[in-house]
């Protein structure tokens, strides 16, 4: 994903400012799993998150 934009109080973040985005997603044995990071430049990982998708357990709920 790449961010456009980010306003603060009406005014523009400087572009090298902006965080960066890595979002990855792989699947096996019926799940997803996803690997999502938040950078800022100067300062590094802002938030991140890994986690998965049981798809079996998806659909028996649906």
């Amino acid at each position: 994903m790449i961010i456009q934009r980010i306003t603060f109080c009406e005014l523009p973040c400087p572009k090298f400012l902006l965080p960066s985005i890595l979002a990855e997603e792989t699947g096996a044995g019926g799940k997803l799993y996803f690997n999502v990071a938040a950078t800022l430049p100067l300062v590094g990982i802002l938030a991140e998150y890994r986690g998965y998708l049981d798809l079996e357990q998806a659909w028996a709920i649906a």
